[in-house]
């Protein structure tokens, strides 16, 4: 298979702040932190994929990238969707529409053109929305990952809308464009979009790459930090990382790896890195064929977790 010269793991939300980016370079065998002086944009990290020495290059971003297949079946009730056949054909057209990016917290206002929400105080405040849509918001993967839907920006511990939302308004008008960037794994399987683009963009769930760094062995089961926001936590889990073996097996250099321990942010974006990068060492396989190509897309390093 194809495999990446370097992955950019990009830990994403709502505010330029809030993002960090570490490097993995395959070859050099380091993982290290990337600044960037105003914030990060999907623009720009795609121009700093462009100019990475060694390529392609793989950007791995936790954000979602697809829509449950219940909803994506349903895109014929807006003017103007029925006729896309992918996500990314979709999106562009979504973006443009009114209220697509609007959040409301009242289930009797949700439809397929206004879908984000945030879930009311309460009991049964997210059961209420999927009782009105029909289904419950989630993807396969999203099962499997026991990730969060992609629809609801807050109320509930970890959402994922709002980070998911702000890159989906860059990334539409950008598919519109003259682009040299390809988005996985709908317009291809990972290995031909290596092949042929230089950089590829696909979905990265931190809570699968925490296990996937520190177990001896691969595959592993899950395993997740608890209260990473404490950097007593964070300082643990690091502790633990610089004193896994396959760092010292395949002399793999963690650089800046402070940073991890001082910020979340950092901490999600490092892990993912090496652990993108620990596939590829162990020829662990990036991306298997449990995705859907259509609408649900799929997440890369799921082939190192035991489900």
């Amino acid at each position: 298979m194809t495999a990446p010269a370097t992955i950019l793991a990009a830990d994403w939300a709502k505010d330029f702040g809030k993002r960090a980016v570490w490097a993995a370079d395959v070859n050099a065998r380091t993982v290290r932190h990337v600044p960037a002086s105003e914030g990060w944009t999907l623009a720009g990290l795609v121009t700093a994929a462009e100019s990475q020495v060694r390529k392609p290059v793989l950007i791995a971003i936790d954000v979602v990238l697809g829509v449950p297949s219940a909803y994506f079946d349903r895109r014929g009730e807006v003017d103007g969707w029925g006729a896309a056949s992918t996500f990314i054909d979709w999106l562009p057209g979504a973006a443009r529409s009114k209220r697509f990016f609007g959040a409301g917290s009242d289930c009797h206002e949700w439809s397929i053109a206004y879908p984000f929400f945030a879930v009311p105080k309460g009991v049964g405040g997210r059961r209420s929305f999927a009782m009105t849509a029909g289904f419950d918001f989630l993807r396969d993967v999203d099962r499997r990952c026991r990730g969060n839907p992609v629809f609801i920006v807050s109320g509930i511990p970890g959402s994922v809308g709002s980070a998911s939302r702000a890159l989906w308004r860059e990334l539409a008008p950008m598919l519109e464009s003259d682009r040299s960037f390809r988005v996985w794994p709908f317009e291809g399987d990972l290995a031909q979009l290596l092949r042929e683009a230089p950089t590829t963009i696909a979905e990265m769930y931190p809570r699968i790459a925490y296990a996937i760094a520190v177990a001896p062995t691969l595959p592993t089961r899950r395993e997740a930090p608890r209260k990473k926001g404490e950097a007593s936590v964070r300082e643990m889990w690091v502790s633990r990382f610089r004193a896994s073996q396959w760092l010292k097996r395949f002399s793999v250099t963690i650089l800046d790896d402070e940073r991890a321990v001082g910020s979340e942010d950092d901490f999600d974006s490092m892990f993912t890195a090496a652990a993108l990068l620990r596939c590829l060492l162990e020829n662990v396989p990036l991306a298997g064929g449990s995705v859907d190509a259509r609408a649900e897309g799929g997440i890369v390093g799921t082939e190192a977790i035991v489900f």
